[in-house]
């Protein structure tokens, strides 16, 4: 079957329904590729996430580009609407080429900048970025990206991680929030049992560089002073910045 996204309504939170419009959005194959990853053999159009914008209200998605490597092919696309029921398939976020898949986005504005972040599954992480990773924490978690503008170009610096450190153990599909003024991170917990839990709220600091937990990790083998992915890896090239 097509992946795709479909709405489900409810007057009581506990009791939905879906609509009988669905999908909502699904595979636009002129932008983005159907053809499924080398890791897990799927199509990619997962994971939405709601964010408004300008008077309207964007549809993050994790998806794959058509063009480029197919190793670091995933992106993150785009949708917009008005009403939540009619949605138009935009070009994706302006990206660096960072893996296969690019899970579980999530964007905040904070300030006048936008952080983005990902997350990346060891089997699909690409090679760059996966050279830029301290020795002894796990591929598995989450990254921050940051920008001037709601499309991009996002910066992933350094080795792009929010947990700089193992102290609070191994959450994935990290979501920042704000809550009292303060910005947290929430992530799921994997257990071998299957009894997976959202961890304890991890207070995050707002930088310049991205979104970071406190601690320390050792640093990559190859640090440099200038140490950010704003291109492929292929290439000294900048996606695009899209305008609607």
């Amino acid at each position: 079957p097509v992946p795709s996204v479909g709405l489900a309504r409810s007057d009581d939170l506990h009791t939905w329904h879906k609509l009988s419009i669905n999908p909502v959005t699904t595979i636009d194959r002129i932008i983005y590729t159907d053809e499924p990853n080398a890791a897990w053999s799927r199509p990619r159009w997962r994971d939405p996430f709601l964010i408004k914008e300008g008077g309207k209200i964007y549809q993050l998605v994790t998806a794959a580009r058509k063009d480029g490597c197919r190793n670091t092919a995933g992106t993150i696309a785009l949708a917009v609407t008005t009403d939540m029921l009619r949605w138009e398939i935009l070009p994706p976020l302006s990206l660096p080429h960072l893996a296969e898949d690019l899970e579980c986005p999530k964007l905040i504005r904070i300030g006048a900048r936008y952080h983005l972040s990902v997350s990346i599954n060891e089997p699909v992480i690409g090679a760059r970025l996966r050279s830029r990773q301290p020795q002894g924490l796990p591929i598995d978690t989450t990254y921050t990206l940051v920008a001037d503008s709601f499309l991009g170009p996002y910066t992933l610096h350094g080795s792009g991680r929010i947990l700089q450190s193992d102290t609070w153990g191994q959450p994935y599909a990290c979501e920042p929030v704000r809550f009292r003024e303060r910005f947290w991170l929430l992530g799921t917990i994997w257990r071998d049992d299957g009894c997976d839990y959202v961890c304890d709220p991890i207070p995050l600091e707002v930088t310049e560089l991205g979104l970071r937990a406190p601690g320390r990790a050792s640093c990559p083998s190859n640090p440099a002073p200038d140490d950010r992915i704003d291109d492929d890896g292929s290439g000294l090239w900048i996606d695009e910045v899209l305008d609607l």
